[in-house]
């Protein structure tokens, strides 16, 4: 039986930003499993643009690595890889302006799209030893001798374990294990030193367990350790459920995911399947659960405008809206929901929304609205954003539309009714 619309909709705008018409009628035949698969076909390897590989760039730098993720996560065919890249960008975090060097964020970036739905267990091993992360959480001056416990304790808190799942002896043991991997301060490239590590002989307790600890085994013992395991099992899960369904999981729900994920060898693809695929994801608590993101909407937004990143500019206004692409607040990384409505992030994205209808109207894409009956006018302006209008809003744009056609200030509706659409509140609900 072929996936129904409305659940059809929801997944698309969950996992690819928005509901493109070519994607939406080649997955509407399909089962709910087929789409689901079709979805998370990833096959793409994009090259970073040559300028991003260079260091000291500044601003301009940072201007086309923005432009270049928003383009992809608009146009490429299966959008669902950027979405998970940032996603993973927002877990394991890091910054464009704290790290000081494009090539780092860039190859960190490639790394995320390349393992987004990869074995989390090599992704997480991987991305502690990038430059961009030994940079960002000071894991590069950290020495046996002088433990700097900011990775250690990030790693444990916000990445793979969570808050009351270690002790603070257990931030000083993993520093010690953590010491030694570092960088290359010509060349920012990675590199491990020896004379930072304790010496071959040393042991010291982690996690109740006596061993002469390295970085990796410390991983390996987490993911190895059914204690452990589970826990960093269930801080993922919930992690990827709340992001992509909605908040506070039931804790069988979590323990379910958990399993599925360990069960499948870490394999990350194979939790977001079980994700997709829940009947929970499709429950009104899920399709009402979230608000969109400042990153969603802004794409959103591009994708039915058919705008370029590069033409419309919207870093410009994405750090007021509170999430700049490059640049999460803090290492807790976005916050998510209810976060994001308060009113500065809603003016932030509301100066966009306007910097955007005049931009649609200079290019001559709102020429059809003054020769439209008004609420044939309401409807395609909706629909075109990828949402139909409930009743009130569709009554608040009517009645406004009917109010100021033909009288002086009507040389304005169409600018107007764009402002209007992209602030509805179905424009914003995830």
């Amino acid at each position: 039986m072929p996936i129904a619309t409305d659940d059809l909709y929801h997944l698309l705008r969950r996992t690819e930003f928005a509901v493109r018409p070519a994607r939406r009628n080649a997955l509407a035949p399909l089962t709910r499993e087929q789409a689901v698969d079709n979805i998370m076909a990833i096959t793409e390897n994009p090259a970073m643009p040559a300028s991003l590989l260079v260091p000291n760039g500044g601003y301009p730098q940072y201007q086309t690595f923005v432009h270049w993720w928003l383009e992809r996560m608009r146009a490429s065919p299966r959008p669902f890889q950027e979405r998970m890249t940032a996603f993973w960008f927002g877990h394991f975090t890091s910054a464009f302006w704290d790290v000081g060097h494009c090539p780092s964020m860039a190859n960190q970036n490639k790394l995320y799209r390349s393992l987004a739905l990869g074995d989390y267990r090599t992704l997480t091993s991987r991305m502690a030893i990038e430059p961009a992360m030994l940079v960002y959480l000071d894991n590069a001056s950290n020495t046996a001798a002088e433990t700097n416990k900011n990775f250690a304790r990030e790693l444990m808190e916000l990445f793979l374990l969570g808050v009351g799942n270690y002790t603070e002896a257990d931030v000083g043991a993993a520093a010690r294990a953590w010491a030694g991997h570092s960088v290359d301060w010509n060349t920012r490239k990675y590199v491990y030193r020896a004379n930072y590590h304790d010496a071959a002989t040393a042991t010291w307790p982690l996690f109740g367990h006596t061993a002469h600890w390295t970085g990796q085994r410390m991983l390996s013992h987490v993911f190895h350790t059914p204690s452990l395991r589970i826990i960093a099992a269930k801080h993922i899960a919930r992690k990827l459920w709340e992001h992509f369904a909605y908040p506070k999981p039931s804790d069988a729900l979590v323990t379910s995911l958990a399993n599925t994920l360990i069960g499948s060898n870490w394999s990350i693809k194979a939790l977001m399947r079980t994700i997709l695929l829940h009947p929970e994801f499709y429950s009104p608590a899920a399709k009402q659960g979230l608000v969109r993101t400042p990153l969603d909407w802004v794409v959103s937004v591009l994708t039915h405008t058919s705008s370029s990143p590069k033409t419309m500019n919207p870093e410009w206004f994405m750090d007021g809206m509170g999430m700049d692409p490059l640049n999460p607040p803090n290492v807790s990384g976005w916050r998510a929901n209810e976060y994001w409505l308060n009113s500065s992030a809603f003016q932030a994205r509301a100066s966009f929304a306007s910097h955007m209808r005049w931009k649609l109207k200079e290019r001559g894409s709102l020429t059809w609205v003054a020769g439209t009956a008004v609420p044939a006018a309401v409807t395609r302006m909706c629909s075109g954003l990828g949402y139909a209008p409930s009743a009130s809003t569709r009554t608040a744009m009517e009645r406004w539309m009917t109010a100021q056609r033909g009288t002086p200030e009507g040389w304005a509706e169409d600018v107007n009714l764009t402002m209007m659409a992209l602030m509805a509140p179905e424009m914003h609900q995830a």
